[in-house]
Formats: C-alpha cells, sequence, structure tokens
C-alpha cells in the first residue's frame, strides 16, 4: 500500500455536490474536507443523503452539474467505479461483500486475482492473504469458512482486501455502518484496525448512527440532514446534545432524552413462550420464558450462541434438542410456517440474507406474511393493502414515504422500520427480533423503542436479540446473557446496565456489580473490570 502522505492536498475535498432524482433533491450543494490520517464521521438521520454521497465518492451515481470532488488533491471524475478505485477510494459497505462458504484466502482472490498458468496458485495466494492482513495485525485462520468467523473477523477481511496493494496509494477508506451488528467486545478490535489504517496516512470516512462510538474514535463529523450539511465539529470540546441537535434539529433534540421503558406491572400467568433445554447451531441449552406485555434481551459476544436464538425459536434452525412452545402449544422443530400459525413473527435485521425480498416495493413487503387478511375473490384487495403500508409508512417515518418505492432501494435504517411494520402487520402474539436498530438513527432508534414497548402494553410478547445493549436497556424489562451456548446470567430490570450486560457477556468480574437473576444451578456472572478492554 503506498503511502498517502506522500501526497498533496487533503484526502478528500467535496465542493458543492448535489443530487437530484425525478422529483426530489437529497443532497444540497454539500461541502467536505478531510485530511490525510483523520477519522472524520458522517452522521445524519436515515434519509439525510449520506448513503446517495457514498454511492457518488464510489461512481454509483453521477452529481449534479456543478459539483466537484478532489481526492489527494486532483479532480475526480465523477460517476465512474473505475475512476474511484484509481484514485485511491476504497469503500466497505454495511454488506460485506463477503461469501460466508468460502475462506479468506478465496473471498480475497474472487477480487484480487492470483491466477497462474489459467489457474488459481493456492499456495501464492494464502501467503498474500496472511501478509495482507498482518499489515494490519489481523491473525485468523484463512482457511476457514468466512461464516464460521467473528463478525470483526469478516470486517477485518473486508477492510484489508479494500486496501490491498493499487496502482495509486489509498487516501480515504469509506466504512459504512461497521459496527452495525458487531458486540462491543468486538467493536474493540475494530477500532484497532481502524487505527492501524490511519497511522499510515489513510483517512477513514466513519458511518454510523452509534453516537458513543463517534466521540470515541472520530477526530471531526460532519452532519447531514435533509440533505443539506449542518456542519463540521472537531469532537473535542463537542458535547452529545449539540450532536443531537444537528442531527434531527434544535426543536427536536429540545425534546429528545434517553428512551427508558417503565416498568410493566406483573404479567402473572403462564408465559406466552415457552423455552425449555433448547440446542441447536451454538446453542448447547436455553431456557426461556416471556409473558404476554414482557420484552426480553438476548445478549452475548460473537460465538455465544445469542446469533442462533431468534431462527432457532421459529424453527428456521433446525432444533436439535428441547422445546419451543407458543401459549402451551409445542411447535415442530423445523417448521418456521407452524410457528407462524402459531401467532410466532421473526423479524431479522436488515443485513441478513431472507429478511426481506429486496426488489419488492414496500408494500409488498409489508404486507406479504398477512397477504390472506387482502385477498378478495381470486384477487388482492390493492387498495386496502396500498392503505395499510400507507399507515406502516407514516407510523414508522420510512423515507421517502413512497409506498411503491422498492425495497433495495431504501438506506439501512429505513430498510430496518419496513421489517419492523411487516412483522407487526402480521399481529402476532409472540415477535422475536434479531438486532432491531442496526443502522437506525437515533430519532428513528427512539420510534422503534416506543413502538415495541406500546405494542407490549398491548399484550404483545417480545424477544430482542442483539449485539447493542443499549437496545437492551433501553426497551427490556430483564435479559438473559449467553456465554458458550448455555445462559450465563439473568439480569433483572433493576441490574440491567450496558455495563452488566457486558461483563456479564465477557466473563469478568467486578466486585461492585450484583448478578442479577442467576440460571438455575449455575453460578453468577461476575466481572473485574481491570481485565477488560476499554
Amino acid at each position: 500500500m503506498s503511502d498517502p502522505r506522500q501526497a498533496t492536498g487533503p484526502a478528500l475535498e467535496v465542493r458543492g455536490v448535489s443530487k437530484t432524482f425525478p422529483g426530489h433533491r437529497v443532497l444540497h450543494d454539500v461541502d467536505l474536507r478531510i485530511e490525510p490520517g483523520e477519522v472524520h464521521a458522517l452522521l445524519g438521520e436515515n434519509g439525510s443523503g449520506k448513503s446517495t454521497l457514498i454511492k457518488i465518492l464510489s461512481g454509483f451515481h453521477p452529481s449534479d452539474p456543478g459539483g466537484e470532488v478532489a481526492v489527494a488533491g486532483r479532480p475526480l471524475a465523477l460517476g465512474s467505479p473505475t475512476a474511484s478505485a484509481a484514485a485511491g477510494l476504497r469503500f466497505v459497505h454495511q454488506r460485506l461483500a463477503i461469501i460466508p462458504e468460502l475462506n479468506a484466502v478465496e473471498n480475497v482472490a474472487l477480487e484480487a486475482g492470483y491466477s497462474r498458468g489459467g489457474l488459481i496458485d493456492w499456495a501464492d495466494a494464502g501467503r498474500y492473504t496472511r501478509e495482507l492482513l498482518g499489515r494490519l495485525d489481523v491473525d485468523i485462520d484463512i482457511w476457514r469458512p468466512m461464516g464460521e468467523l467473528r463478525a470483526v473477523d469478516r470486517s477485518s477481511v473486508a477492510i484489508a482486501r479494500a486496501v490491498r496493494d493499487a496502482d495509486e496509494p489509498i487516501s480515504l477508506v469509506v466504512l459504512d455502518e461497521p459496527t452495525a451488528s458487531l458486540p462491543e467486545a468486538e467493536v474493540r478490535h475494530l477500532f484497532e484496525l481502524i487505527r492501524e489504517l490511519t497511522a499510515s496516512g489513510v483517512a477513514v470516512l466513519y458511518v454510523s448512527h452509534r453516537l458513543d462510538e463517534i466521540f470515541e474514535i472520530a477526530d471531526r463529523v460532519s452532519v447531514l440532514r435533509d440533505g443539506h450539511l449542518q456542519g463540521t465539529e472537531p469532537i473535542a470540546g463537542l458535547t452529545r446534545e449539540r450532536l443531537v441537535a444537528m442531527i434531527v434539529g434544535d426543536a427536536a433534540a429540545a425534546d429528545y432524552e434517553a428512551f427508558v421503558r417503565a416498568a410493566p406491572a406483573d404479567p402473572g400467568g403462564a408465559p406466552l413462550l415457552g423455552v425449555a433445554g433448547l440446542a441447536a447451531g451454538r446453542i448447547a441449552a436455553l431456557d426461556l420464558d416471556v409473558a404476554a406485555g414482557e420484552i426480553v434481551g438476548v445478549v452475548g459476544i460473537a460465538g455465544s450462541g445469542r446469533e442462533d436464538v431468534a431462527r432457532a425459536l421459529v424453527g428456521a434452525l433446525p432444533r436439535e434438542r428441547g422445546t419451543v412452545a407458543v401459549g402451551g402449544e409445542a411447535l415442530p422443530p423445523d417448521a418456521p410456517g407452524a410457528a407462524l400459525e402459531a401467532g410466532m413473527m421473526l423479524g431479522l435485521g436488515n443485513t441478513q440474507p431472507n429478511s426481506a425480498l429486496r426488489e419488492f416495493t414496500v408494500r409488498e413487503n409489508v404486507t406479504l406474511p398477512s397477504l390472506r387478511r387482502y385477498a378478495g375473490i381470486g384477487r388482492i384487495r390493492r387498495r386496502r393493502e396500498w392503505c395499510t403500508a400507507r399507515d406502516w409508512v407514516e407510523a414508522l417515518d420510512i423515507r421517502p414515504a413512497e409506498t411503491e418505492r422498492r425495497y433495495d432501494l431504501l438506506s439501512g435504517g429505513n430498510q430496518q422500520k419496513t421489517i419492523l411494520a411487516k412483522c407487526l402487520d402480521a399481529e402476532p402474539r409472540v415477535l422475536v427480533l434479531d438486532e432491531p436498530t442496526a443502522g437506525v438513527d437515533v430519532g428513528a432508534r427512539r420510534a422503534i423503542y416506543e413502538l415495541l414497548a406500546r405494542e407490549a402494553d398491548r399484550g404483545l410478547a417480545v424477544v430482542v436479540c442483539s449485539s447493542d445493549y443499549e437496545d437492551v436497556v433501553s426497551v427490556c424489562d430483564r435479559a438473559v446473557v449467553l456465554r458458550g451456548g448455555r445462559v450465563a446470567a439473568r439480569i433483572d430490570r433493576e441490574r440491567l446496565s450496558e455495563h452488566d450486560l457486558l461483563l456479564a457477556a465477557t466473563g469478568g468480574s467486578d466486585d461492585d456489580s450484583g448478578p442479577g437473576e442467576r440460571a438455575a444451578g449455575e453460578p453468577a456472572a461476575t466481572v473485574n473490570d481491570d481485565r477488560m478492554e476499554h
């Protein structure tokens, strides 16, 4: 990788860039300057124009006439992915373009080549991949399928692949929601990787909705709102309140405060969802009861089994042992259709396969699971279907507010809100969510919390499987922490904090933290701060 510090001028300079789609202007004369070796955060609500700006930089979209972009002091021809790559811009999107069935060597080789006499030289490819990862201090089993690695390791391979040797120096790496589905412990490793990049002079444009991360990793931050640049500020001296005001506006910020669900009444009675001795995938043993009106969180670091819980509950991941019952009726171990018929709905994070039908419209995705409700004699009642989709678009502030917009043309956060609308429109008794706020902005996140709390107050039983501990603390009544495929701790409302969740998930100890509610027959999860990475 050539040294970008030898280049003249800023790593990236954007001047007067606008973008208009038919009937809708999404960027208005945006200016942006990023220096070599800088971590520059880009924030904004879903639909603010961040994704469009990134697509312009990558060459996917041309800008409107008059806009200019320069990389390391040299003008960039807009509208050409080839020109963007040649100029030294690299992109790691939220969807990593990693094939999980292939190993790291194969994933790198797919993009980089390494052929000899028409065949891939695997020995050379392996050496190259090790060298590539070694430059960023990444040590993984390069021959292991990527799907079996930690999420942070998959991200590391994607970043290393993006900054591999090129004819031109690499000036800027764009990381789009790199931690959207990473547990807290793995975020630390990603930050170390970013610091390795910036130490070599490479600039990083860091797109995220997690404000705590911005204050930890960024040097400066720029905020877009409704396509307009609200300003660029150094992180030093910037308050969280000021940053929220830049993102959502002063009026909205005045009403903003961290959401914490009010304690519900004791549900009493038999659980609506009952799980006993569940084993599936990386889950060795899980017992879980959720009553009507409860929201229960499931957390754990990568490999803990947390990633498999949502699919295992509905039978999308076949159960090896144990039972899952809804309303006292046991479900088959491998029949998602039976779970749906029993009133259990699964909502996957928008980055996961099968979370939605990407080429369908918002309306089609929202109403598909409950299509029978919209069926007439030999036809679909389109007017009724459209009205329902419109109501959900308004309720969740899906942007743009177009029921006929294709799902794959939405930003990640608006895709996430569409998935939630789809789940709730099915009127489930039990709702199982996996990463429900991945890639969702601060305002929309609160709206999702409020919606889940309201639905729970009406009797919905909710399971939230999340790597974002803020989700669990904000909206859940209690939490189950998995470690090594088993329940390590059960934490009730009074003890529920991001600190305690992290300590229980990583197996540390803390003399000042109580164990919460313990799993039967298991020691309490304890934490020791001096063994933690901060």
